[in-house]
């Protein structure tokens, strides 16, 4: 079966049969589509694109060339109907999309493309994990220990219940991580990232002192903070887990 194809339409069927005429006359074969429910429900005709006339398609081409030469068509409309007859005539057979105006296959095809567009373009700009991390000062929500079958359980659970809203994790872009430690002294460790697994490593009270006390600390804040961590960013929270330890944290300006 031959694809009829859309080469003009109209916004009043007497237009387009005048139009017809000029066609027939010059022996092609046409038909006029959307006639009767233009002539019933004349303010439906822009909304479903006029009145139409169709050609066979091996003969689009001399249709246009009589359309134009009978000034149904101007050159600017000449050249805008050849173009929307080459998107018709490709999409023609495209499930569901072929199945609606022209103009609005165009308009979804302009859409699906600027979506393919953007898209790499947002993810492009978006921060990655190092830049969160870097970004604000992330203050505790809650702090859980995963295990106490350790020689320092009883000091890992009397830190973790010591913890509250006020301490903070800061991470740095030299590689270091400020993290809660005792009587407001912070533990400071290195950090890196790859890909979304964060390794902490070093982990030592952030004082001058040394002492047998001071080392003993160290040690134990060590065993509780060194190692791998997997990261979850949710809109303005970061959660940390590592086999040992869980740290919920908030962006401290979103939080309250």
């Amino acid at each position: 079966m031959e694809n009829w194809t859309t080469v003009i339409s109209f916004t009043y069927p007497h237009e387009a049969h005048v139009a017809n005429s000029k066609l027939v006359s010059e022996g092609l074969e046409t038909r006029i589509t959307d006639e009767l429910t233009v002539q019933v429900y004349n303010f439906y005709s822009n909304a479903i694109g006029g009145v139409k006339i169709q050609v066979k398609e091996k003969d689009v081409e001399e249709a246009l060339r009589l359309l134009k030469e009978g000034g149904f068509i101007q050159e600017t409309e000449a050249i805008k109907s050849e173009f929307l007859l080459s998107i018709d005539s490709k999409t023609a057979n495209i499930p569901f999309l072929g199945k609606v105006l022209i103009e609005i296959r165009i308009a979804i095809l302009v859409l699906i493309a600027v979506i393919i567009l953007i898209i790499p373009i947002i993810i492009f700009t978006l921060p990655n994990k190092s830049e969160r991390l870097t970004s604000t000062t992330w203050y505790i929500d809650e702090m859980s220990l995963l295990t106490d079958d350790t020689s320092s359980s009883a000091f890992n659970n009397a830190f973790v219940a010591s913890v509250n809203s006020y301490d903070r994790i800061s991470f740095r872009n030299n590689g270091w991580v400020f993290l809660p430690g005792f009587n407001y002294t912070d533990v400071y460790a290195s950090w890196s990232i790859k890909h979304n697994t964060l390794t902490i490593s070093s982990c030592y009270l952030n004082t001058n002192e040394r002492d047998s006390i001071i080392d003993k600390y160290n040690k134990e804040f060590n065993a509780m903070y060194a190692g791998t961590y997997k990261l979850k960013f949710k809109s303005h929270s970061l959660r940390l887990e590592s086999d040992k330890l869980h740290i919920q944290a908030y962006d401290y300006y979103y939080r309250w």
